[in-house]
C-alpha cells in the first residue's frame, strides 16, 4: 500500500482543445426514424450538447469546482483509488459517501455542506463529519486498474481498507448503493 499522495486535478490544455476541435467537426449519422428518445439519444439533443461544450463550457469553471475539496491518490492491493475529502478539526465521526456509478463523486459537493459544517446551515456543530468520497475503481482518477476481479466484494475490501488503514478512522458510517452491481 503507497503513502496517500494530495493532487490537484489539472487537464493539459492542448488534451482538451484537441477535444473540442474532435466535437467541432464531428460527422453526424443521418436520422433514423424520429428524432427522439425512443431510437435512443435525438441527434438535436446531442447536436445542442455539442454546440454548449464547444461554445460555453469552461473547463477552468469545472476545474475550480473539483479543486474545492481536497484530492488524494494511493495505491492499495495494487488498485489505485482517489479520493476527496473535507476534514472537520477535531472529529471523530467520519463518513464515506460512495458513489453508484463513476461520475456520482462531484454530486456530494452539494450535501458536503450540511454534513461537515452543520452550524452554517442551522444544525449543531457536534452533528460534522469528516466526509471521504471515493472515485470507483478504474473510474475517473481511480485509473487505470492494473488487475482483474475487481468487483463490489472486492470494492468493500477497499473501502474498509481506505478508511482504516489508510485513514486512520475507528468508526464511520459507509453511505452506498450497489443494487444494480450485484
Amino acid at each position: 500500500m503507497s503513502e496517500p499522495k494530495q493532487i490537484e486535478i489539472d487537464i493539459n490544455p492542448q488534451l482538451l482543445e484537441g477535444m473540442l476541435l474532435r466535437l467541432e467537426n464531428t460527422k453526424w449519422p443521418p436520422t433514423i426514424g424520429e428524432d427522439s428518445w425512443d431510437y435512443g439519444v435525438p441527434k438535436q439533443w446531442m447536436q445542442d450538447m455539442v454546440n454548449y461544450w464547444t461554445t460555453e463550457w469552461k473547463w477552468e469553471n469545472v476545474a475550480a469546482q473539483i479543486n474545492e475539496w481536497k484530492h488524494f491518490s494511493v495505491t492499495i492491493d495494487q488498485v489505485p483509488i482517489h479520493y476527496l475529502t473535507h476534514q472537520v478539526k477535531d472529529r471523530t465521526q467520519s463518513l464515506s459517501l460512495n458513489p453508484r456509478v463513476a461520475v456520482d463523486i462531484l454530486g456530494f459537493q452539494r450535501c458536503d455542506g450540511p454534513l461537515s459544517d452543520p452550524e452554517k446551515y442551522g444544525g449543531d456543530p457536534m452533528d460534522s463529519f469528516d466526509v471521504f468520497v471515493p472515485s470507483l475503481p478504474g473510474f475517473i482518477f481511480s485509473s487505470p486498474l492494473t488487475k482483474a476481479g475487481v468487483d463490489v466484494r472486492e470494492i468493500a475490501k477497499l473501502w474498509n481498507t481506505l478508511m482504516t488503514e489508510v485513514l486512520g478512522t475507528r468508526n464511520f458510517v459507509l453511505m452506498e448503493e450497489i443494487g444494480e452491481l450485484w
